[in-house]
């Protein structure tokens, strides 16, 4: 039988969807890769690479946006199906932004695309701070010139630092989801995809329990609405930061939150508060982790030999 061409795989392709919403969006979905990948690239369209097209449609559908390239596949939809989206690994919303982003770039004519973005790459873990880098960073709170500034780089800094959050996760935490059980804090994550509670690092607690009391029932971040995804870097970039501290992420002080507990607490307790599903999403963190000494202490050894099957 002859290899299909290009157009008959482009023609014949079917998603894992109801086929009622395939009927819905297919010929939309045909146009844009028809419109993005020229007749001589067209040969390297996979159905692979369809899908994911057809994965971006049907959810920007859901959000009630009309089928229209402008609108689905402008930069902030694009960013933030690939960073919200439940279900997918790190790895495959790394490939999955990035071929999103080209097929926009080639489809848009009006949307504000902005200088090409590094990929989300998770092979290259963002570096964490040092002990004296990440008390430096809490003293910065108090350099901000706006109480905007403050809040938003205080609550990054409780909830990146303090108990690992995503910015995801973060957006949507209240003052009423943090909780005393004395003496410590806990900040409950709400949401289908990782719903859990944490423990605040107990260096964190005075500022963030100051933040919580201060917003009541409105976001930690700010006043309502609960801010987009996007709001948390970009106040970031604008806060009074020291050279030395830059750059200020919530990837690097979730990387400095797991670094810290995974040289403290049992792998099954890690993963289960960083909302991991498996042991390969810590690969980066491990150069990282500092080398055990050449003899176990007296707390590792009584760990091991009194270790029993739960």
């Amino acid at each position: 039988m002859a290899a299909r061409t290009a157009e008959e795989i482009l023609a014949l392709y079917t998603p894992q969807m109801p086929a009622e919403r395939w009927s819905q969006i297919g010929p939309f979905v045909r146009s844009v890769i028809s419109e993005a990948y020229p007749a001589a690239e067209r040969a390297k369209v996979s159905g692979n690479r369809i899908g994911v097209v057809a994965g971006l449609v049907s959810w920007a559908l859901d959000q009630g946006l009309p089928l229209d390239v402008e609108q689905i596949f402008a930069p902030a939809t694009v960013n933030r199906y690939a960073v919200t989206v439940p279900g997918f690994a790190e790895t495959s919303r790394s490939s999955r932004r990035t071929l999103l982003t080209t097929v926009s770039r080639r489809v848009t004519r009006r949307a504000p695309w902005e200088p090409r973005r590094d990929p989300l790459d998770s092979r290259s873990t963002p570096f964490p701070y040092t002990d004296a880098q990440a008390r430096w960073l809490v003293e910065c709170v108090d350099m901000q010139r706006t109480s905007l500034r403050y809040r938003g780089l205080g609550t990054a800094v409780v909830l990146g630092l303090g108990a690992g959050l995503r910015t995801a996760e973060m957006v949507g935490v209240l003052g009423t989801d943090v909780t005393v059980r004395n003496p410590h804090l806990l900040v409950t994550v709400t949401g289908e995809q990782r719903p859990r509670t944490v423990p605040v690092a107990d260096r964190y607690g005075p500022l963030l329990a100051e933040l919580a009391r201060n917003a009541k029932s409105e976001p930690l971040f700010r006043a309502p609405p609960i801010p987009r995804i996007e709001f948390v870097p970009n106040l970031l970039h604008r806060c009074e930061i020291p050279e030395p501290l830059r750059p200020v992420t919530v990837a690097r002080m979730r990387a400095t939150w797991a670094v810290a507990l995974l040289t403290t607490v049992p792998m099954p307790t890690f993963l289960r508060l960083a909302g991991y599903n498996d042991i390969d999403q810590i690969r980066g963190l491990l150069p990282y982790i500092p080398a055990a000494g050449p003899q176990l202490s007296r707390d590792e050894l009584d760990h091991i030999t009194q270790a029993v099957l739960p």
